[in-house]
């Protein structure tokens, strides 16, 4: 799978990344609004390094 991914991600312009960026970008600020700063300062119990809140990680 990852020699696959490889293929897949390599040997692109720059406007591809920068496109995929954007993209990216654009849908995490969407699925933001969505939600409020209640899902920020949640603590995750079970996070590896001890509980931390989600702004935090």
């Amino acid at each position: 799978m990852r020699e696959k991914a490889r293929k897949q991600i390599k040997g692109h312009s720059l406007d591809y990344y920068l496109n995929l960026l954007s993209e990216v970008r654009e849908n995490t600020l969407k699925e933001f609004k969505n939600r409020d700063d209640e899902l920020l300062i949640s603590v995750d119990k079970y996070f590896p390094w001890g509980p931390t809140n989600n702004y935090c990680k």
